[in-house]
């Protein structure tokens, strides 16, 4: 299990002419909790050698038990005066990423170019990577494949305003994490001030200030014992070679009856992005897609439009438009096959609405799945279409474990 935890090398803090750097709970936090799993950890920078140290986390009343077990640990603080480069770095060699904050990362981090080969590439391979407070600036300019942000449509969570203005550096700081994530697409979500808020969508990890750093970690080690069995490059095999491991979806398959109209829907309505526009499938034999329609629908289908989509967490969405289709006059829950799919937001009530002015339908009120114990919340839509599918607040996991909060 190979960790790389990336540190900023940053240490002016604006113009005030006063320093900044790394927070230092927010990386002692961290990697006492990976290396304590038995985590091979590797410090990089983008200078290299020693990172800045933020002066005001290591005054007396910011101290923690891993702070302090820090500063007894001489093999940690060589490892952390000798940091790589970022430009060294191979991503393909490690098996996750863990971003401490402080001050440093918006200045620097946010714009760097090898930070953001590294993200771009962890997500794209959806390997495990987390940031905490304010080390989410990393996701400033990051972008999938498509150009979008790469926390566009993600849950995430990062120094809120109120945490900056209780701090005073509001008017100091480069540019706010909450509004950046709000404005690149992000669900930012966040708790109290001060207190711990880990947020996990798919493997991106986000924590939203110091007292959240060793439970970010926590999670992402949840997600190494998912995901890997420590093969680099982010490939993944089953940790028991006597139980299949879990196969993750690629796609799903919808029909409808305007293909310009849904594909115009699912954009406006739900921000998925279109990977391939509408496009006539003729029925044919010469070409490798018609013979694999053929195999699929036989013959004497003619032609049919298709669109491909994508989700915030990259699962595809493949809409046909089949000649003398037919919306059925009610919902068929009863028959055999897919039954329906469930997309996730944690602001139900306003995708709902949402889906309402589209010319959508709301088919039962919004429920609670533990009222008054659990926020797990659940309802039934229609879109313009006749297509029912379901929305959930949280995960298909965090509702149904036991041990979800």
């Amino acid at each position: 299990m190979k960790v790389l935890i990336i540190l900023t090398s940053h240490d002016k803090l604006g113009d005030t002419g006063k320093k900044t750097g790394f927070w230092l709970e927010e990386f002692a936090a961290p990697y006492y909790v990976l290396l304590d799993a038995g985590a091979k950890i590797t410090l990089a920078s983008p200078a290299g050698g020693q990172p800045p140290l933020d002066p005001q986390s290591d005054v007396a009343d910011a101290q923690t038990e891993a702070t302090q077990r820090f500063k007894k640990d001489e093999a940690a603080q060589r490892a952390l005066a000798n940091t790589t480069k970022l430009a060294e770095i191979d991503a393909a060699g490690f098996d996750a990423v863990f971003y401490p904050g402080g001050h440093g990362p918006l200045w620097d981090l946010a714009e760097n170019a090898d930070s953001q080969r590294i993200i771009e590439k962890f997500l794209a391979e959806d390997r495990p990577l987390a940031a905490v407070c304010h080390a989410p600036a990393i996701f400033q300019h990051t972008k999938r494949a498509d150009e979008m942000s790469v926390i566009s449509g993600r849950r995430v969570t990062g120094f809120s305003n109120t945490e900056e203005e209780g701090v005073g550096l509001t008017k100091v700081v480069p540019f706010l994490v909450e509004d950046m994530l709000k404005a690149n697409g992000g669900l930012y979500e966040k708790g109290p001030d001060w207190g711990p808020y880990v947020v996990v969508d798919g493997q991106l990890v986000t924590g939203q200030n110091p007292a959240s750093s060793a439970d970010a970690a926590k999670e992402l080690l949840k997600l190494l014992s998912r995901s890997t069995t420590s093969q680099p490059g982010g490939a993944s095999v089953p940790p028991n070679s006597m139980s299949p491991y879990p196969k993750t979806f690629s796609h799903v398959g919808i029909s409808v009856s305007n293909l310009e109209a849904a594909v115009a829907f699912y954009e406006k309505v739900m921000g998925w992005y279109t990977i391939m526009k509408p496009a006539v499938v003729k029925e044919e034999a010469d070409t490798a897609i018609g013979k694999m329609c053929i195999d699929v629908f036989g013959t004497g289908w003619g032609s049919f439009k298709i669109a491909h989509l994508s989700t915030g967490d990259r699962i595809g969405v493949e809409m046909f438009e089949f000649q003398n289709n037919i919306t059925p006059p009610e919902f068929e829950y009863w028959k055999t096959g897919t039954f329906h799919f469930c997309i996730q937001d944690p602001n139900i009530e306003d995708l709902v609405a949402k889906i309402v002015a589209h010319g959508g339908k709301q088919r039962m009120p919004i429920r609670e799945y533990y009222p008054g114990e659990k926020p797990y919340k659940m309802v039934y839509v229609e879109d313009p279409f006749g297509l029912v599918f379901e929305i959930y607040t949280h995960s298909y996991e965090m509702t149904y474990s036991k041990g979800a909060y």
